[in-house]
């Protein structure tokens, strides 16, 4: 299983180098701002009281050893040692961490005793930052539409939950940020000085009314705009044709039939797609090479990849995870064995085996005579690990089509059907 993993999914050893280098450097970072004569945390046991964290956590972290965390840990941890949010994700992707104090100088308007203006101009800005999310989130409202639709045309296609799930949260963000706003405004209008209240009222009611805008205060499910209407959406040029991609994609597979040899259509064949930006994985299989090509082709064009990358990347699956870009998909079809093995399998029980990538090795290997027993044994094990129960769900649920991971850089899990002879 590891050699496949390598083969599968390559990682270039100095990204593995960066990535390693990023997590000691946080680690060093948090150490030393924990000690800040403006944070005062001297230990890190005081620090994981300050963020509501285990001390093993924050031990992890400062180590090197650690840096998949969840969102509200690293909220807490930033909030701890007076980091922007967001810094932790920035000195991850090799950046630095924003000081409170750095803010302060930047926006004068977290300061006492700044004049209202200012105050007004800095709040208008941020308001023009959440109304251009809100443009993008439309945007995506409608690409969502569109791979809703192919995926209802063509059922080789996986439906787009993924996103809307990605957009629903998005939404209910920038719903919570609107609330927020509006609530400051609203108690700078209320509190303001008998003197200046005139003027508190022409510059923050216009800010009010943008900030509590009816429509984007509506839940996802029911704006306008939603995945079921196009009346907010951006004009956009046509999709491909999947008649078209259809036509294009077999007039591609009989060359590459003639190319190949003949026993390639007896046998089963595993593509396997990995998203390179988020790191997310599918895998599916087929009868013949074909078929497989055929899919990852029209999905990956239907994905927005340039045909010729895709093209090129499609040649080579057969080698190696081949990237259709830089920031694109990993795209790999192997085959694992053929048709007539696959006729004659008996089932034989169910193999469980864990996967570490911190290490990437494979440990654990158990089997269990029924696929719930050996889901259960699977859930154990993780919770034992010390995994979230949500997150060994989710794994266990998958386990049957990848390797799962629990959470993002931890535990791995794979139930697959054994057979006999």
């Amino acid at each position: 299983m590891r050699r496949i993993m390598r083969k599968c999914f390559p990682i270039r050893e100095e990204v593995l180098s960066m990535t390693d280098d990023n997590e000691k450097r946080l680690g060093s970072l948090i150490r030393a701002r924990r000690k800040h004569p403006e944070v005062q945390l001297h230990t890190a046991a005081e620090l994981a009281e300050a963020a509501g964290v285990s001390l093993r956590l924050i031990s992890d972290i400062e180590t090197g050893k650690r840096s998949n965390l969840l969102s509200r840990n690293k909220d807490a941890i930033e909030q701890a040692i007076k980091w922007a949010p967001g810094s932790i994700d920035d000195v991850l992707d090799g950046g630095a961490p924003t000081l409170w104090e750095d803010l302060e100088r930047e926006h004068p308007m977290l300061n006492p005793g700044v004049p209202i203006e200012l105050v007004a101009q800095t709040l208008s800005s941020l308001l023009d930052k959440m109304e251009k999310i809100d443009k993008l989130e439309t945007l995506m409202e409608g690409q969502i539409g569109y791979f809703q639709g192919v995926a209802d045309a063509n059922s080789r296609f996986p439906a787009p939950v993924e996103l809307e799930q990605a957009l629903a949260e998005s939404r209910a963000e920038e719903r919570n940020a609107r609330i927020f706003f509006g609530q400051q405004i609203m108690k700078t209008i209320a509190a303001a000085d008998p003197a200046t209240s005139d003027k508190v009222l022409e510059l923050f009611t216009p800010l009010l009314a943008r900030a509590m805008d009816p429509e984007a205060l509506k839940l996802p499910s029911t704006r306008s705009g939603n995945v079921t209407s196009i009346a907010r959406r951006r004009p956009a040029g046509p999709p491909p044709d999947l008649e078209d991609l259809g036509v294009a994609a077999s007039r591609r597979e009989k060359q590459s039939d003639r190319e190949r040899n003949d026993d390639d259509s007896d046998g089963l064949y595993v593509l396997s797609l990995q998203d390179l930006s988020s790191g997310d994985r599918t895998r599916r299989e087929f009868t013949s090479r074909a078929e497989a090509e055929a899919y990852a082709r029209e999905f990956l064009i239907a994905q927005g990849e340039k045909p010729r990358m895709v093209d090129a990347a499609i040649k080579d699956a057969g080698r190696h995870t081949a990237d259709t870009s830089g920031s694109g998909y990993g795209v790999r079809i192997r085959k694992v064995k053929s048709a007539s093995q696959s006729l004659k399998r008996e089932p034989g029980g169910f193999e469980v085996e864990f996967y570490d990538p911190r290490t990437d090795s494979n440990f654990g290997r158990m089997v269990a005579p029924t696929r719930k027993e050996a889901e259960r044994l699977a859930r154990e094990e993780l919770l034992r690990l010390g995994e979230a129960k949500e997150n060994v769900d989710n794994a266990v649920r998958n386990a049957g089509y990848t390797v799962a991971d629990t959470r993002h850089g931890g535990y791995g899990v794979r139930i697959a059907e054994l057979a006999d002879q």
